[in-house]
């Protein structure tokens, strides 16, 4: 095997498409430093044409088949959340279709998150209210991020739910900042979710779920709003808590229109920047980050206008309308904001002890 088909091998796996498209003499350059991090460097070059070596090369790269035997395979009762982009397929067709450019598709189900996420929360603990109560430090948190959608769950808590719950409002909060849509459940039920891998009668409710959303439905015939939703069962648990941080997160990320309980990221949009105004206060410097913080929100806005004007059909103007008034909403209380701190500043009159 030729030095550059190694090289474009080896750049597939790891993303580095261009290595495949240098001559042989950048393309060893180029893989000197990966075979170097995988300790093989010592293989000779052109070693690389025989089929013994790339499959030392490929070993390498491409991990063993994971061996279930080695994992807690037994199912158990956790919170589930299953959460995915919508339009994602006509997103792909419509990329496909004006040159294969990816990138937008691929910065959407990033902001999904991924095992990175649950892997830190193992390690070093739930850290969102630490004081809750928890079966195990790690929550047993588990992310899986597959194409357009995420996967999460955590031991039945008040620490796991939050857990959940919290990674939900980011992804939502990132999504919505790409100018893009998501959907999802969360429920309690039956589940195994390791190594990246889950089944279950839990993640197939919340897959099976996940169309009928109804949270801020704009009437009955509309469906498949685009939020994340919590199962009846999670909506009782959580009004059982005791605990006061996880009562007042839940009611910080969450919002309900009177039927349904759902993650709400837009309030999180209008609260930053926020500050306690004592003494050391600087209503310019303040001024100019709350501009910074409008200025983001009116470009995002502007971005579901277009993909309003831009849809192809009444039932995703529906969809687009839902993040817009959110959107619309969180510029209103920030041009408030905003007007504070103008006063201030043209006044001299900084209300000290109070909050921004």
């Amino acid at each position: 095997m030729r030095g550059e088909h190694v090289g474009y091998v080896i750049g597939n796996v790891f993303g580095l498409q261009h290595l495949g498209a240098r001559s042989h003499r950048s393309t060893r350059r180029s893989l000197r430093g990966v075979l170097e991090h995988l300790g093989i460097w010592h293989i000779r070059f052109s070693a690389c044409r025989t089929s013994a070596v790339f499959e030392q090369v490929r070993a390498a790269l491409i991990p063993s088949p994971i061996d279930v035997r080695s994992l807690n395979v037994k199912v158990s009762e956790k919170f589930i959340a299953f959460v995915d982009i919508v339009g994602f397929t006509s997103m792909i067709e419509a990329a496909e279709a004006s040159g294969g450019d990816l990138t937008r598709a691929l910065e959407l189900t990033n902001a999904l998150g991924s095992a990175t996420d649950a892997e830190k929360v193992r390690i070093n603990g739930h850290f969102v209210c630490p004081k809750a109560p928890y079966i195990e430090k790690g929550v047993r948190f588990e992310v899986t991020q597959v194409s357009d959608c995420m996967v999460a769950s955590a031991e039945v808590s008040p620490a796991g739910l939050i857990t959940v719950v919290h990674h939900c409002h980011t992804a939502a909060a990132r999504v919505v900042s790409k100018g893009g849509l998501c959907r999802g459940v969360i429920t309690m039920g039956n589940i195994v979710h390791a190594a990246g891998q889950f089944a279950g009668t839990g993640y197939m409710e919340a897959f099976h779920a996940e169309k009928s959303v109804a949270f801020k439905k704009a009437d009955l015939s509309e469906a498949g709003t685009p939020f994340i939703q919590f199962d009846p069962s999670v909506v009782r648990y959580a009004n059982e808590q005791a605990d006061g941080c996880v009562r007042l997160m839940l009611g910080r990320m969450t919002a309900s229109d009177g039927s349904y309980t759902a993650v709400d990221p837009f309030p999180s949009f209008a609260n930053a920047p926020a500050a306690l105004i004592n003494l050391d206060f600087d209503p310019v410097k303040w001024k100019a980050s709350v501009d910074r913080s409008l200025g983001y929100r009116e470009t995002t806005l502007a971005g579901y206008d277009a993909a309003e004007m831009a849809a192809p059909g009444e039932k995703e103007r529906a969809k687009i309308r839902h993040y817009k008034r959110g959107l619309e909403e969180a510029i209103a209380r920030l041009r408030v904001k905003a007007a504070r701190l103008d006063d201030m500043i043209a006044t001299g009159r900084i209300p000290y002890g109070g909050t921004l």
